[in-house]
């Protein structure tokens, strides 16, 4: 048992218990070197026996949902371990005012379609302003932090209501939770949550992933930063396993997904928003998607496993992602 009390002040009770004092030796170490490495270098498998029993109960009935793949996988910011504490751990992390920012304009634009359903009528943009602002204020930002953020969402949405007004009147469905759907893939569990669903007459799908920042036109622009271009790597993971989840959901699955959609809210190209289609026909897309679905079932193995590799040996570079990536579906790793 841990007493925190005082640096200069002890616990009253403390001093008049008869608790046993324990000296314990502690290993230095640099600040340098925390910094360089943070706590996973010390807290990294192999796991002792009573974490293992710990972990296990943890992974009991794990579903892998999008985001925790692209955690698992993206050895630039850590790869395993990173899940390990971000998504299984669940150390704490603090919000930062992008994501703070980008929960709020989802939630505007997600409402947006939820009154058309419930009113059957297209809401105001105030009413949308409004729902971003107070979403906003829920972030906990810094007074001037929230006052620019709140001016950009506020012309974002003003635009983006513009040029979505006709879309939005058809109140399309929002935020699809497929936690509850038996989603199953070779005894790998999965789930997941759509931004918007797009519904054409033949019933088919088309799956809407919402973004905000910088937007994209094509898969492979050229002249693309390093960084971009693992981005998109990422952004490609997320719409082949939307269509996965509904193609194997229990109430979806009577859909057929013919695209994935990257709609960027923020980004204005020739009085349209800019938008990113993945078509799931093709010679391309036909090969790519058996090995995604062996890579995510790699992956959730590993999870349920409690192995998390050692990623040092792998460049951190988006070849060095898709070499890991390999090593995971050939077993090698």
């Amino acid at each position: 048992t841990i007493y925190i009390t005082h640096h200069k002040s002890p616990l009253r009770f403390l001093q008049t218990s008869e608790l046993p004092e324990t000296k314990n030796e502690y290993a230095e170490v640099a600040s340098s070197e925390l910094l360089a490495h943070g706590l996973s270098v010390y807290q990294a498998p192999p796991f002792a026996k009573d974490e293992r029993a710990l972990l296990e109960k943890v992974v009991e009935g794990y579903m892998l949902s999008p985001t925790h793949l692209n955690n698992f996988l993206n050895i630039i910011d850590g790869g395993p371990m990173m899940f390990l504490e971000q998504n299984l751990l669940r150390f704490p992390q603090a919000k930062t005012a992008s994501s703070v920012y980008g929960t709020a304009i989802h939630k505007a634009l997600e409402d947006a379609h939820v009154m058309v359903r419930k009113d059957g009528k297209l809401p105001k943009v105030e009413a949308l302003i409004g729902i971003f602002a107070k979403e906003l204020k829920y972030g906990r930002l810094q007074d001037f932090e929230e006052d620019k953020l709140r001016n950009r969402g506020e012309k974002v949405l003003r635009t983006y209501y513009e040029l979505k007004k006709d879309e939005i009147k058809k109140g399309s469905l929002v935020e699809i939770n497929f936690s509850k759907q038996s989603v199953m893939v070779d005894g790998a569990l999965l789930t997941g949550k759509i931004d918007k669903v797009i519904e054409d007459e033949d019933k088919n799908w088309i799956v809407v992933d919402l973004k905000t920042g910088k937007g994209f036109s094509e898969w492979n622009e050229k002249g693309q930063s390093a960084y971009d271009e693992i981005k998109l790597h990422h952004y490609k993971y997320q719409l082949m396993m939307y269509k996965i989840l509904v193609d194997n959901s229990r109430d979806y699955s009577v859909h057929t997904v013919t695209s994935g959609v990257l709609e960027f809210v923020e980004e204005e190209v020739e009085q349209k928003i800019q938008e990113l289609s993945l078509i799931f026909s093709g010679h391309d897309i036909d090969h790519e998607l058996p090995r995604f679905k062996k890579l995510i079932v790699s992956v959730y193995k590993k999870i349920a496993t409690l192995d998390f590799p050692d990623t040092e040996k792998y460049e951190k570079t988006l070849e060095g992602i898709k070499e890991f990536e390999e090593d995971l579906i050939a077993g090698v790793v």
